[in-house]
């Protein structure tokens, strides 16, 4: 992908999570360097390089630690610093390698792509067991897994198995290109 590509990619709030291949429709494998060049075309006037709004994005702003970019909705009312994280970019050898997006409790900042064009952040966790089976839940690290490892999905809800509470939503989802190990996001 040429930088002058990058620049004209269309990032987009609402595009559909698409596991190993797309969220925010930014793919997977994409270099640091054009994701940023992407981003700063994205930027807003007045605001500076890492202010930025896309097509149905609230006003954020990215932050590269190392290989990872956070972005943060700006305008949210927060009492601790993590409150305003909306998504987590984490890289391998310089290309996207997972996307995590997580819920917050103010509307319109939450990312609104889905999974299967009906399942996202507030969904219901049993509704994406129904397309990803088996739905595995690990105590222990607070996430479900789903199907085969090469799915490249897992979703966190209330931090117990369906069992002990099956109205659960979904607060966290996190893509991979694909399921070598996943990243502590």
């Amino acid at each position: 992908m040429s930088s002058n590509k990058s620049m004209r990619m269309r990032l987009d709030w609402a595009a559909p999570i698409l596991p190993g291949h797309s969220i925010a429709g930014i793919p997977f494998g994409m270099p640091l360097e054009q994701l940023l060049s992407a981003l700063k075309a994205n930027s807003t006037d007045g605001g500076g390089p890492q202010v930025l709004r896309f097509a149905n994005s609230p006003l954020l702003r990215f932050e590269q630690e190392g290989e990872s970019l956070r972005l943060r909705a700006i305008e949210i009312p927060k009492n601790y610093d993590w409150q305003d994280v909306v998504m987590r970019l984490g890289f391998k050898d310089g290309m996207l390698s997972f996307a995590r997006v997580d819920r917050v409790h103010w509307d319109g900042y939450s990312y609104n792509g889905k999974l299967f064009d009906d399942i996202g952040l507030g969904g219901q966790v049993r509704n994406l067991c129904r397309h990803l089976e088996p739905c595995l839940y690990d105590d222990a690290e607070e996430w479900f897994y789903f199907g085969r490892s090469s799915d490249g999905v897992r979703v966190a809800g209330s931090a117990c198995s369906l069992e002990q509470d099956p109205e659960q939503i979904i607060g966290t989802i996190c893509v991979a290109s694909r399921w070598l190990s996943w990243p502590q996001a």
